[in-house]
């Protein structure tokens, strides 16, 4: 699943393709789920290169916060790349502590995997538990 936002800023898609060739023109089409209707289209004969994946730069109009789209990314063949995208304007956790960092300068805390009460529990106040000895009384 990838992840945007309702931006006029430049967004990058990542995507791992089926098939790739350098100069061919392919075309990338971004369709609502809830309206069933294209948002975005666009073509293109190159993409970004990182390590093992392609990527692609643009800016999306359109999107609407909280709603699924369907990414599809064809060649003049066949579909090469098939995703959904979902789009919020909420920050993954590494934005938010580079925004921390930003900020304070360098952060002066610890972050603390375990949970500040050591007593916690998924099931506090939720369940109760019952002392007993184990014993059992047969009767015959």
């Amino acid at each position: 699943m990838i992840k945007l936002s309702n931006t006029s800023n430049t967004q990058t898609i990542s995507f791992i393709p089926r098939e790739y060739t350098s100069g061919r023109t392919y075309t990338i089409k971004i369709r609502s789920k809830s309206e069933n209707k294209e948002i975005f289209s666009a073509s293109t004969t190159s993409f970004g290169s990182q390590s093992y994946y392609q990527t692609y730069e643009d800016v999306f109009t359109g999107l609407a916060e909280d709603n699924f789209y369907t990414l599809t990314i064809t060649s003049p063949t066949e579909v090469v790349f098939k995703d959904m995208i979902f789009c919020t304007d909420q920050f993954p956790n590494y934005e938010i502590w580079n925004q921390v960092e930003r900020k304070f300068g360098t952060a002066d805390w610890n972050w603390n995997s375990t949970p500040e009460d050591a007593e916690y529990s998924v099931n506090k106040g939720k369940y109760t538990s019952i002392q007993t000895d184990n014993e059992f009384i047969y009767y015959e």
